[in-house]
């Protein structure tokens, strides 16, 4: 039996399935207009969180959905809970029982020994604690509770081996002061990023919810509803905050535990009876946002927000007819694709790319552009010439357009994954230096410096010369480090390798931060010696009002007023120069200008314009549109 489009349902859709199934007196009911829902599926290895677009559409009133963001944390999860118990809780009493102290077990014997053999207590004491503290708020009586006095005992002896001697563990317990001071960082509202320690890694879950709700393009008053499945988030603290979270909106939960757990599987039953007894799910998925092409004429939309899915030629999407935007004779015609999501302030770019129409090609020849977006939100362009056979169509596919889908863990996998090619050796020798820079890329963003700052050294002594790529990350993670003796070094050394003058202005930057005026002073003007680029007049404008030169910095800032581009067509970095330019001169239009563009991009709604070069197509004809 083959699967057919549409078969497929994403888990959280699958919960959300089963939830209106199972609870029909629930808070989802026929109402009109679309509602925002969240999902929050908070499993044992797992930190999922979906927003949808949900409502009825059509005289039978057949739920619809639409997908709008999705983060997956794939190392946040219940059992980084349970990790946190083991090594901060039983590590202790497994210590005080057994007369040795921390520096008996080494890191090998708590990582490869100690948590194996106690991962499954440490799940049944948060388990059984939950289900006090839940038994204590259905009477009131948590909230004034000593905490150290709540407390779950596992009874019974626990023996296991750490290499060659036998431990034992006698009625661990844990107390609620204790388990509510382990969820502190997974409860943090602020910092939002996983820390990964020599044991475990701790992440808010917060992380993903606010991830994805920036994705959307939402806020967490925007939400209308929040499901709670996945067994970690019967945690009672955890529920609380997610209610705290979404106070304006209806967060939806289950009455019975097991119900938590099983919701997915349920609701991908419920999928497949009724794909078996009526051919179609239950949710007809639609498009909740408008896809559009840009021609020299302006956008030309291609399908509708609210167009049920699949969208095909003639049903529910349009049929573009444009046209060749000039005439070449022995060159190419350098066409500029490019295909936009949303409308007004939340238009972002879904494609940009060039076709080259292979020439003689005249001004006004016929182009064709079909279109679909098919029930698994998979989009599908084809634009060709109408009366010309000999050049290739141009042939696009874009996976969920309309959707972002984050997954931050993914870093972390990635690097596990090099380390252990370059371990066995599949890595070929000609690939190893860009492999060992790779690697310390990726620990630097963990947070690992150290060990980045080893990958470069082995990358340094590999290669066997300078490099001024490598000596100027050397002194950006030794600044990190507070080691500014070396960061100093390196940075002088990767500047006089190389004619590049972004390290001594990385030094310039970095004296400036600590307070050392006269030494940034002298870097930045070594710098403008060379190149006199915006953001490097900005430093020197900053350094200057720290020196009181005043006069100097309204100089400066207004010579680099005048060379930066327009917002939308700067990058990240200029962005943020600019930005500093605007607020300090001040420049409240340039300032606002740039302060819209940052938090677009924030948002993953990317630069405003599209590619550079080549000619947007023009309209040649009429659009013909298909009725919805």
């Amino acid at each position: 039996m083959s699967l057919e489009p549409g078969d497929l349902l994403d888990e959280p859709v699958a919960a959300f399935l089963d939830y209106i199934v199972s609870q029909p007196s629930g808070a989802f009911t026929r109402q009109s207009g679309a509602r925002r829902l969240l999902v929050f599926d908070f499993g044992g290895g797992t930190c999922d969180v979906a927003v949808f677009e949900v409502g009825f559409d059509g005289p039978r009133q057949q739920p619809t959905i639409s997908p709008l963001a999705i983060s997956r944390y794939h190392r946040l999860g219940g059992g980084d809970i349970d990790a946190a118990i083991v090594h901060e809780v039983l590590v202790r009493q497994v210590v005080e029982q057994n007369g040795i102290t921390p520096f008996d077990l080494s890191f090998d014997d708590k990582k490869n020994f100690v948590e194996p053999a106690l991962l499954s207590v440490a799940e049944a004491l948060k388990i059984g604690l939950c289900s006090e503290i839940r038994r204590l708020e259905s009477f009131g009586k948590y909230a004034g509770a000593d905490r150290a006095r709540v407390v779950k005992v596992q009874p019974g002896l626990h023996r296991f081996r750490v290499s060659s001697r036998e431990l034992t563990l006698q009625s661990p317990r844990l107390t609620a002061a204790e388990f509510e001071r382990l969820l502190t960082p997974f409860l943090d509202t602020d910092l939002l990023y996983p820390v990964e320690g020599e044991y475990r890694v701790s992440c808010s879950i917060f992380a993903p919810i606010t991830d994805a709700l920036e994705r959307a393009a939402l806020k967490p008053d925007d939400i209308d509803l929040c499901l709670l499945i996945g067994g970690s988030s019967l945690i009672p603290q955890i529920s609380t905050a997610i209610r705290g979270q979404f106070s304006r909106g209806t967060v939806l939960t289950y009455s019975d535990p097991v119900d938590v757990q099983t919701a997915v599987a349920r609701g991908a039953a419920y999928h497949a009876l009724m794909l078996s007894t009526l051919g179609r799910g239950v949710f007809q998925p639609a498009a909740h946002d408008d896809i559009a092409i840009k021609t020299s004429g302006g956008l030309i939309p291609l399908i509708r927000r609210g167009t049920r899915l699949p969208a095909r030629d003639g049903h529910g999407c349009s049929r573009c007819e444009l046209a060749v935007p000039e005439t070449t004779l022995f060159e190419p015609c350098r066409l500029r694709v490019e295909i936009v999501g949303g409308s007004g302030d939340r238009q972002r770019p879904l494609f940009s790319g060039i076709w080259d129409i292979p020439g003689p090609v005249n001004k006004g020849d016929a182009l064709l552009l079909k279109c679909e977006l098919d029930e698994n939100h998979v989009l599908t362009l084809d634009l060709r010439l109408v009366d010309n056979d000999s050049a290739d169509p141009f042939k696009l596919v874009i996976e969920n357009p309309l959707t972002h889908v984050s997954n931050p863990q993914r870093e972390r996998l990635r690097i596990d994954e090099r380390e252990e090619a370059l371990r066995n050796r599949e890595v070929p020798s000609e690939q190893i230096l860009d492999t060992l820079v790779e690697l310390a890329d990726g620990y630097r963003e963990l947070g690992h410096r150290e060990k980045a700052l080893e990958y470069l050294r082995r990358a340094l002594r590999m290669k066997g010369s300078p490099d001024v790529g490598i000596l100027n990350n050397m002194g950006i993670i030794c600044g990190e480090l507070g080691d500014a003796s070396r960061q100093e070094k390196f940075y002088r050394e990767a500047a006089g390798v190389s004619g590049w003058v972004a390290p001594l202005f990385n030094l310039a930057l970095a004296q400036f931060g600590r307070g050392e005026y006269k030494a940034a002073h002298n870097t930045i003007t070594e710098v403008l010696q060379r190149s006199r680029d915006a953001a490097y007049l900005v430093l020197a404008g900053q350094v200057a009002a720290a020196e009181g030169r005043l006069g100097d910095r309204d100089d400066l800032f207004k010579e680099a007023r005048a060379k930066f581009a327009a917002p939308a067509a700067m990058d990240d970095f200029n962005l943020s120069w600019a930005a500093a330019v605007g607020q300090l001169m001040p420049d409240p239009e340039f300032f606002d200008a740039c302060d819209r563009e940052r938090r677009r991009r924030k948002a993953g709604l990317g630069p405003a314009d599209g590619p550079t070069g080549g000619l947007l197509p023009d309209v040649r004809g009429s659009l013909v549109r298909a009725s919805l």
